[in-house]
């Protein structure tokens, strides 16, 4: 009788540390979670990413974002987007990229005076359907990428290394674009116009290609005589 109740305590007692071994193995220990998410809506000047941030310390975060480069371990005293302060996951948005190229982003968030970085992620923008020469019965334009959008060479213009250093496009001697930027099916830019009285904008432009992408339109709004005016590129 006796060895029958003391078998039955040490299976009891056995019972018990088996059970409560097996629950601390199926308990899971809170880790923070800082990923850099993969690379999406990318297009020619810009992309967006997901960032994931949730912290189980009670941190301080006095600053989160996205920092990005060319050639990689971008930091934030190069590009960057700032998403606020504070805990939390958010959408980091790349804007003013070059076409066709190669970029490497990593997440951060300052705590302390402290910058720490994700992991690194890389993506590749969209060739731009500008690419190429384009002309009309008024000369040539020429494209080129730049991080302000798009820029388009007049061949043989001298006014060239300027519109280079501002970031516009030149049509004509006078009118000028910049900040080309996708806007649905079409593309949204800023106009500048350049007299006797000085440069004005207009941010009432649209680029409009047809089906075949062989023929480019501009649209433009000049801020002289109240009036759009139009012209059609053909792609050589």
């Amino acid at each position: 009788m006796k060895t029958t109740i003391l078998r039955s305590w040490l299976l009891l007692v056995l019972g018990i540390f088996l059970f409560a071994s097996c629950s601390e193995d199926n308990e899971v220990t809170p880790k923070d979670e800082f990923e850099t998410g993969e690379a999406f809506q990318i297009n020619e000047y810009g992309a967006k990413v997901t960032v994931t941030l949730e912290l189980i310390n009670d941190i301080a975060i006095e600053e989160k974002g996205i920092a990005w480069n060319d050639y990689g371990g971008p930091m934030i005293d190069e590009n960057k987007q700032s998403a606020g302060a504070g805990d939390g996951s958010f959408t980091g948005i790349l804007t003013g990229l070059r076409a066709n190229t190669r970029y490497y982003v990593r997440s951060y968030y300052i705590s302390n005076g402290k910058v720490t970085y994700g992991n690194e992620i890389s993506f590749t923008t969209a060739e731009s359907p500008f690419k190429g020469e384009w002309k009309n019965g008024d000369g040539t334009l020429v494209f080129t990428g730049s991080g302000q959008g798009l820029v388009f060479k007049t061949v043989n213009k001298p006014e060239w290394a300027e519109a280079v250093e501002k970031g516009y496009v030149t049509v004509g001697t006078t009118a000028y674009l910049r900040n080309i930027l996708p806007q649905g099916k079409r593309y949204a830019a800023e106009a500048l116009w350049v007299s006797a009285d000085g440069v004005q904008y207009s941010t009432k432009t649209t680029l409009t290609f047809n089906a075949s992408g062989s023929e480019l339109q501009i649209e433009s709004y000049s801020p002289f005589d109240d009036s759009y005016f139009t012209t059609t590129l053909n792609r050589k």
